[in-house]
């Protein structure tokens, strides 16, 4: 069992910056989507968003809002495609470049590429069918930490550095508190003046970590 320490709401936008016929994806691609089909010179969209570590999952987890954008332009599904990039940077740069043409995230990495491709937010999505969601603060019941002053000297993990609810809110929260945050590799690395965090890749791996005692709280949308 897990108690919450702390609940901030959020949004989830998209953001769009065209929609032509593009030829040039870069370097980072994944899956199927790397094999495009001939579309016959007809316009296309790419949609893109930003995965570091598993772009072949998140292709997956995007391919039927694909599928859903050409069902409702009557196209064939190899018109809408999907690219994963490496970074916030790459994105804009993609964005800027008009090499892609839909990013679908969270509020922090959508802003973060606002501010670098001069796009702008069109849309806003509901998630679990709700406009605003939940960044919690977990920690194991067996665990004797009843305020954020007892996380100090110990490891929590969150979840990814372009995550809004997993990183950029429970981040803030925690350094308005007055608390530094420290990377570190294990537990012993923490200073005794910080709370020291690793980023878990998502929320099984946070779960996971928790479980096996690897870390005493841990970050998320939801567990």
């Amino acid at each position: 069992m897990f108690r919450i320490l702390r609940v901030a709401l959020l949004l989830v936008a998209w953001l769009l910056s065209g929609c032509e016929q593009r030829s040039e994806y870069g370097e980072w691609r994944a899956g199927k989507e790397l094999q495009a089909s001939d579309t016959s010179g007809l316009p296309t969209i790419t949609l893109i968003d930003v995965d570091p570590d598993t772009p072949t999952s998140r292709v997956s987890k995007i391919r039927p809002l694909a599928d859903h954008i050409a069902k409702g332009l009557n196209w064939e599904p190899s018109r809408v495609r999907i690219v994963i990039a490496r970074s916030i940077e790459a994105v804009a740069d993609m964005m800027l470049n008009e090499q892609a043409d839909l990013l679908v995230d969270s509020t922090y990495p959508i802003l973060l590429v606002q501010q670098r491709a001069r796009s702008h937010i069109i849309l806003q999505s509901l998630v679990d069918g709700q406009k605003t969601y939940s960044s919690l603060i977990v920690v194991p019941a067996s665990e004797k930490i009843r305020t954020l002053d007892d996380l100090r000297g110990r490891m929590i993990a969150l979840q990814e550095e372009y995550s809004t609810s997993g990183y950029l809110v429970p981040a803030a929260l925690l350094t308005e508190a007055g608390f530094r945050l420290q990377r570190v590799l294990t537990p012993d690395d923490v200073a005794e003046d910080a709370i020291g965090f690793q980023f878990s890749g998502d929320e099984e791996n946070t779960l996971a970590m928790l479980r096996d005692g690897l870390v005493v709280a841990g970050a998320s949308r939801r567990i």
